[in-house]
């Protein structure tokens, strides 16, 4: 896995994502900086545990006799030495789980951070989805407010209407091209966030969907709750650091032990002055080994001690964690459900009566039956439903997401 996601980093076009929120997250998982950062970091301790593991380099030593040792079979003129050192049983397999631990903890922060990153990518893109939705919707507000001027100018004109009417309507135009400004400037800023969790530069386009698809998985918090337990990464990754820490106290136990060191010498000799005798020139060879004394026991006990300590401390921020999560995620659930429901009610029944009753307003304002108050707040009122209706869209979509999240699992997969 871990070359195919190096493989695609090294594929990665720097040509634009599309206009969907999948295209968007496609290209945020082949570019955005920091999650290429952790990706290597978890590379870069993946690849270091064999090194952790392994004996430490045998050494070699040489020695040149500058006065030359005299002996019976002959003067020695150099020694060559090589010493291997091996380290008590399964200190080596305790070092290696720990780099194992090390390594699969940073694999779930990767995963925790690709999932906040989508997060972060989904927000800003319901963000700039909902600005410009607002922007529609104003502008259609907008338009209706001038069929309505013109009909109050008419009737003005034929002295049918009061001179304050178009007063209002005036103050009503300019409330929503005020409005217009602001939502231009907020636009600014989320696609800005948009492009840094891409890494686009500051002069690339954001385009957006002309709408999102509204998914409503069959959740329930119990659910939720089990998933976020089994599969949060922030939470698998202080289950990792936990282990590190049992491996850590395994490898303090067994360096209470000696080390052996294992060494060959090889003693070059020259002839003796008298030829004849035995074993002239004779190379001699050696073996010796050497036992690592631990005679310091209270570093080692300090070790475990530490190792003990980190145990109880990563128990009780794995607790502390679960607690959090599982109290955000029952908050968030709860605001989901009542997004969902504001969206039916806005869907299914205001939205078009509001819609019903602009159009009997100004039928009748027309007639001469209705006042303008009733118009403008008929109007004014179907303008903020709709919003209303998309903001509570947007508002599920988020928290649908924030799930996601905290549960690692992808859970958009439903119908419009």
């Amino acid at each position: 896995m871990m070359k195919a996601v190096e493989a695609g980093f090294a594929s990665a076009s720097p040509a634009g994502p599309g206009n969907t929120l999948e295209d968007y997250l496609a290209y945020a998982a082949l570019n955005n900086p920091g999650l290429r950062a952790a990706f290597y970091r978890w590379k870069s301790r993946l690849e270091g545990i064999d090194a952790e593991s392994s004996l430490a380099d045998p050494v070699f030593s040489y020695s040149y006799f500058i006065e030359n040792i005299e002996t019976r079979v002959g003067p020695q003129n150099q020694r060559f030495g090589i010493r291997q050192k091996f380290p008590w049983f399964g200190t080596l397999g305790a070092k290696r789980d720990m780099a194992a631990e090390s390594a699969a903890g940073l694999y779930q922060a990767y995963l925790s951070e690709k999932l906040s990153l989508f997060l972060r990518v989904k927000e800003a893109y319901y963000d700039c989805y909902l600005l410009r939705r607002e922007r529609e919707i104003i502008e259609a507000g907008a338009g209706l407010l001038a069929q309505i001027d013109a009909v109050s100018r008419t009737r003005y004109e034929t002295s049918s209407r009061r001179y304050s009417d178009l007063v209002r309507l005036e103050i009503e135009s300019s409330l929503l091209e005020e409005r217009l400004i602001s939502l231009g400037d907020r636009e600014k800023a989320a696609s800005a966030k948009l492009r840094a969790s891409l890494d686009l530069p500051g002069t690339a386009e954001i385009e957006v969907s002309d709408s999102i698809a509204r998914f409503t998985p069959s959740l329930d918090f119990e659910t939720v709750k089990n998933d976020i337990l089994a599969n949060n990464p922030d939470l698998k990754a202080l289950g990792h650091m936990i282990g590190r820490e049992k491996a850590a106290l395994s490898l303090a136990r067994r360096e209470r032990w000696p080390d052996l060191t294992i060494g060959f010498d090889y003693i070059e000799t020259g002839d003796a002055i008298d030829p004849t005798m035995p074993g002239s020139g004779k190379d001699p060879w050696s073996v010796n080994f050497a036992v690592e004394l631990p005679i310091w026991h209270g570093k080692n006990s300090s070790r475990g001690k530490e190792a003990l300590a980190g145990i109880e401390m990563t128990r009780y921020l794995l607790r502390d964690r679960k607690n959090s999560l599982v109290a955000l995620a029952e908050e968030v659930f709860s605001e989901y459900i009542e997004a969902g429901r504001d969206i039916d009610l806005y869907g299914n029944d205001l939205i078009a009566k509001a819609e019903h009753l602009l159009i009997v307003t100004f039928e009748e304002y027309k007639t001469g039956t209705a006042d303008f108050s009733e118009l403008v707040d008929a109007q004014r009122q179907l303008l903020d439903l709709r919003l209303e209706r998309e903001k509570a869209m947007v508002v599920e979509a988020k928290k649908l997401a924030l799930i996601e999240m905290l549960t690692g699992k992808e859970l958009m997969q439903g119908s419009d």
